[in-house]
């Protein structure tokens, strides 16, 4: 096992939060050399560079996947917004299974655990953009919600994300930063009546029972709502070349039964296979052990949508085979045994 020490030249992953107007696109424009994908259709106004306004889910994923291979010159890459990505994973979700709405009946939650699932995909793949040497800045609106939390008595309002709880929780905990843009509000009183009134923008970066920000970077509580401000954030960010993958998105598979008559035997890593796959070999000794083989294993990812079948088990996604097969072994057992039922059928 090898061991580092010291700061890592990593890039940004970072939260732009806010009312609506206050300046989050605005202020993302001025960040260094920004892409925007404007999922929301807010940047008429902004002399950007920016993709085509995607039209579904798998647009937005596939156009995510096209920065991963190809920064196009650009050093960061603005999301706008993320509610309103976060709408077009809800259509995909509910037209890729039937379903009419979240939490329907007889869901039992599993409409929203199949919206976190797909929205922590793309989370993934926007933490390996950054990997590959790319910012990433998603812009989300915020709301007023009543909440509350195990260390008060009593319920009170804060400003929260507009987007589902879980998908909102999977978001703040990818954010290396967040920060909160607000129009800064003083009470005066008028004629024995008080009165809020305000008009200065500021960028908060710490979290507060009114609202969710954080920073790793040692940035004052409170700031001006300009780029120098949080220039520094912006000050390491690593450069390497751009990696190509095959991203974790939902595939249409033909019924296992049709693509295997009969399971191929157990599949081992070695050699040069080996030193080119290394994150495979904790999932590869678990095959081996329960005689489970590569086509097995194949066929059922593709059966639950995550790869289609024919993708070789080397271009899962590290994070995938770690988090999802091998953490969850006996689950993907399941999953094997029921690929094998249906092709014995």
């Amino acid at each position: 096992m090898e061991l580092t020490s010291g700061l890592l030249d990593e890039c940004q992953r970072l939260v732009l939060a806010g009312p609506e107007g206050v300046g989050k696109s605005t202020l993302a424009s001025l960040l260094p050399k920004p892409g925007f994908i404007d999922v929301e259709g807010s940047t008429a106004d902004l002399n950007v560079v920016r993709t085509p306004k995607p039209a579904s889910w798998t647009a937005l994923v596939d156009m995510t996947t096209e920065f991963l291979k190809d920064h196009h010159g650009l050093e960061s890459l603005v999301i706008d917004t993320a509610d309103y990505a976060e709408r077009m994973c809800v259509a995909h979700i509910l037209a890729s299974n039937g379903m009419t709405s979240l939490g329907g009946e007889k869901d039992f939650g599993r409409s929203y655990n199949l919206l976190e699932t797909e929205w922590c995909r793309w989370l993934d793949l926007l933490s390996r953009v950054a990997k590959s040497g790319m910012h990433v800045i998603l812009v989300a609106h915020v709301g007023v919600k009543n909440v509350r939390t195990p260390d008060v008595d009593s319920s009170y309002d804060r400003y929260e994300l507009k987007m589902e709880k879980k998908t909102s929780a999977a978001t703040k905990e990818w954010a290396r930063n967040m920060l909160f843009l607000a129009y800064k509000t003083y009470i005066v009183e008028d004629k024995g009546k008080k009165k809020g009134t305000g008009g200065h923008r500021v960028i908060y970066t710490t979290r507060t029972p009114a609202w969710d920000a954080k920073n790793r970077a040692g940035l004052p509580e409170e700031l001006p709502l300009e780029y120098k401000s949080i220039a520094k954030l912006f000050e390491r960010g690593n450069k390497p070349a751009p990696v190509t993958v095959v991203p974790p998105t939902k595939a249409t598979s033909p019924p296992v039964a049709q693509q295997e008559k009969k399971p191929v035997e157990p599949v081992a890593l070695a050699g040069e296979e080996t030193k080119s796959a290394a994150h495979l070999l904790p999932l590869v000794q678990l095959m081996n052990r329960d005689k489970v083989s590569e086509r097995e294993i194949q066929l059922a990812v593709a059966k639950r949508g995550y790869y289609p079948a024919d993708t070789p088990l080397e271009v899962y996604d590290p994070q995938f085979v770690a988090g999802r097969l091998v953490a969850y072994w006996p689950k993907v057992l399941e999953m094997v045994e029921a690929v094998r039922k249906e092709i014995s059928q």
